[in-house]
Parts: C-alpha cells; structure tokens; sequence
C-alpha cells in the first residue's frame, strides 16, 4: 500500500475513535488548537460516548461553537452505533429542527464523513422532526422544542437539551422558566430509556435554568454526579477566545 494511503487510512482509523480527531478532520480551519475550549468539551463528550460520564452540563458565551460541535457529536455517535437513537430538544422546534436539518442534510451526506463512516446510510424515514439511518426502525435522531410532544419515541445513546431558553427575556420570566423546568422534568425526562447519558448544554442566562437547578447544591434538584464545564466570556479580563470574540 501507498505511504500516503496508508497514512491517511489511519487518520480515518483515528478520526473513528477519537470525537476531537474527527472534528480537526472534518474542519480543520474551525476546529484548531487556539479552540482550546473545544477541545475541552470534545474531551467531555468523548467521555459520554464511553459511558465514563453519565451527565454533562456545558455552558459558554453565544458564538462558541457549541451548537456545531454538538451537531457534529451526534453525527459522530450515529456513525459509532448506528443502532442508537439520538434526542436533541432546545427553545423553540424551529432550532430543534435546523439542528436536525444540519446533521441529516449536511453532515451525514457530506464526503468527510463518508470517508470516516463510508456505511452509514439514510433510511427510508427522513422526517426532519425524527429521521432514521438505514435499518433502523426507529427513530435514529428526533427533536422537539420546548413545550412540544415527543410522542412514542425514546433514546439509548444521548438525551440532549440544548438551549432551552432563547434569551435573557426569556430568562427572567418567572413563568417562562417554570415552564421551561416542568417540561424538561414530564417531557424530556421521559423519552430517556435506562442508563441514557443526558448532557445539557446552554448559554447561561439564569441561576434558575436545567443547568443551574441540577448543579446548584442548594436546590432539591441538584445532581451530585453532573460533571460542570463552565466557560467564562472574560478570563483574566481578557476573552476566552480572541479568534471567536475580542
């Protein structure tokens, strides 16, 4: 065999076992070493894959990947075990949905991660609301917002809230918010099937969101074994990341 091919069908062999790998692989310009705080939460959500972490609480300042990069890790998990079913809700079922729309009509087509997962095919089920890959019968990713029903569906490989609220408005409506805890506690919570890892990620806009009740130790829903990634806008006064922000 070729050096070259030889070299390359090893990174591809790397990309498959490594969630950071793959997202260097797959955007090398976005995905760089100056993203330290990418790497980071790569790093996490590697760990989730492996069943190490059973939930994740990620937040970070708007515009730092966080959106892309779990798009990618859902894509990555899929080409991992096709078998597993993926939820994915946020505010409103038109985000759900894009998000849904980028995974299936952007990431799983595109020629990268052919390369890397060259069998992983779309099924015959495309709705952008609940898709599946080829041989599945469920549902391989679905997605609602917040306040939607997520009727006989349920998921074994990730339950993932992200962005349930929209803005700081948001935020400090007392109603909203309540809303927002009692439909991830009856909704959310309940298309999870036994020993599905959850992972919340979300700009912080509130003390009283998913992620500040379930890792506040003063409140009655706080969980003792979420592991918190918390990336600060300003660190030493200075950005977390002058390539994203000033």
């Amino acid at each position: 065999m070729d050096k070259e091919l030889l070299k390359h069908q090893l990174r591809l062999e790397l990309c498959r076992r490594d969630f950071w790998e793959f997202c260097k692989f797959y955007d090398s310009k976005f995905f760089n070493e100056n993203k330290w705080h990418l790497k980071k939460i790569a790093n996490a959500f590697q760990r989730v894959f492996e069943g190490e972490l059973k939930k994740l609480a990620v937040s970070l300042p708007p515009r730092g990947g966080k959106s892309y990069i779990t798009s990618l890790f859902c894509a990555w998990c899929l080409g991992r075990n096709p078998k597993g079913s993926i939820m994915r809700n946020s505010y409103a079922a038109k985000l759900a949905e894009k998000f849904s729309k980028d995974i299936r009509d952007g990431i799983i087509i595109s020629p990268k991660f052919l390369e890397v997962f060259p069998d992983v095919k779309l099924g015959k089920s495309t709705a952008i609301d609940g898709w599946s890959l080829e041989g599945n019968t469920q549902p391989s990713y679905f997605c609602a917002g917040v306040g939607g029903a997520i009727t006989g569906f349920g998921c074994n490989m990730l339950a993932i809230l992200d962005d349930p609220l929209k803005n700081f408005e948001e935020a400090i409506s007392e109603i909203t918010i309540e809303n927002v805890w009692n439909w991830y506690t009856s909704t959310h919570l309940s298309r999870l099937e036994t020993g599905c890892p959850e992972i919340h990620i979300a700009t912080r806009w509130s003390t009283k969101d998913p992620i500040g009740r379930l890792t506040d130790e003063g409140s009655e829903a706080y969980l003792s074994d979420m592991e918190v990634i918390c990336i600060p806008a300003l660190i030493d006064g200075e950005s977390f990341c002058p390539e994203i922000k000033t």
